[in-house]
């Protein structure tokens, strides 16, 4: 019984092995993508244009490409090129890279860079002036220590694009702690007589909402 066991298998295997196998084995290799022309690092600064050109090597059609520059979870911008301007420092860029990608619509295959990126402010420290302008409205000039000690005239209408108004009063300063995360916050109050009185955000001098 044993050895016609053995010859029974024996069997199975020489028939599997003679079945003609009729796949199709033609394999079309993938069009690759290769980028060039980036830095390992970046440093931006809020407030400032920053403008990036990849350069993006490949056979596949442009029109089946997408693009998309991202830090962490936060998109900045659709385009092969990078033209963007922070107004405030992200939250994810402390733990996250600069992630430059490029997608083959057609095969889903992406393809990316990653860059090391630090996003400062010009307004960590410097002075703050209050004055009044030739018509007696108000406007909020800034000197920079940070970043090439650039003097900002009118540095409330370049952030928020928009003029304060009323008579200059005066301005103070405010640091907190946050009630949420328990990190300490700055924020700047604007106080005008007949006009706005805004609140701005310390690092950003963005008009707190």
């Amino acid at each position: 019984m044993r050895k016609i066991y053995l010859f029974s298998v024996w069997l199975l295997c020489c028939l599997n092995a003679c079945i003609e196998d009729k796949g199709n084995y033609n394999y079309v290799p993938l069009e690759e993508v290769a980028i060039s022309g980036l830095d390992d690092s970046y440093r931006f600064v809020l407030q400032k244009s920053q403008s990036i050109t990849p350069k993006v090597i490949t056979n596949i059609d442009e029109s089946n490409l997408t693009y998309c520059w991202r830090i962490g979870p936060d998109t900045l911008c659709k385009t092969k090129d990078f033209n963007y301007t922070f107004t405030r420092i992200p939250v994810a860029v402390s733990s996250n890279p600069l992630t430059f990608e490029v997608r083959d619509m057609t095969t889903d295959v992406r393809y990316s860079k990653v860059m090391q990126v630090s996003v400062v402010s010009p307004f960590y420290s410097g002075w703050l002036m209050l004055t009044a302008q030739r018509d007696g409205k108000a406007a909020l000039a800034f000197q920079s220590y940070e970043d090439e000690q650039m003097l900002y005239q009118d540095v409330y209408q370049e952030v928020n694009n928009e003029k304060l108004s009323g008579t200059p009063l005066m301005v103070k300063q405010l640091r907190y702690q946050d009630g949420i995360t328990g990190a300490y916050m700055d924020r700047v109050s604007v106080v005008c007589k007949n006009g706005k009185s805004p609140e701005l955000d310390g690092t950003s001098l963005v008009r707190c909402k």
